[in-house]
């Protein structure tokens, strides 16, 4: 029987500290939402290199539940009043542990709160290792401004 409990890891108090991920072991459905947020902009902060991803955390939950049969990855993009084409610039390297993780039995639906164009958005993410292939596939599925379950709820 699919474990349906919430479970809640937080890993902003410090970024760099490996995160305690106790997950059942027969997990087949999971549902992780992340947060990239660029910090308001000021004349002493270069705004390209002043954002926080927790694309990372958010790869090591998934990496910990190897029974996953579809995963769910929401992505909240907080741009602080910056321009969206700052999204260009942020690093999206940790999503390329999809491909080495996902089967083709897998799933996996991306979706990103964010002021962008869908083809843009595609474009930019297969030009990471393995997801334009996913996304042929149809193992990867890329959502754009879609309602995902509460944007501004807690996220990792």
């Amino acid at each position: 029987m699919p474990d349906s409990t919430t479970r809640y890891f937080n890993s902003s108090t410090n970024q760099n500290a490996p995160l305690s991920i106790n997950l059942p072991p027969h997990l087949s459905n999971l549902t992780i939402r992340a947060l990239i947020r660029f910090f308001p902009d000021s004349d002493d902060i270069d705004p390209y290199e002043y954002y926080i991803s927790f694309l990372s955390a958010a790869i090591e939950i998934f990496k910990a539940a190897p029974s996953l049969c579809r995963i769910t990855l929401e992505i909240n993009v907080d741009l602080a009043d910056a321009d969206p084409d700052m999204f260009d610039d942020v690093d999206l390297s940790p999503l390329t542990a999809l491909a080495d993780s996902l089967g083709s039995s897998r799933r996996i639906d991306l979706h990103f709160n964010l002021d962008y164009t869908l083809t843009k958005l595609v474009s930019l993410l297969a030009n990471y290792t393995g997801l334009a292939e996913l996304m042929e596939q149809g193992v990867l599925v890329i959502h754009l401004n879609e309602d995902i379950s509460s944007p501004f709820d807690t996220y990792i």
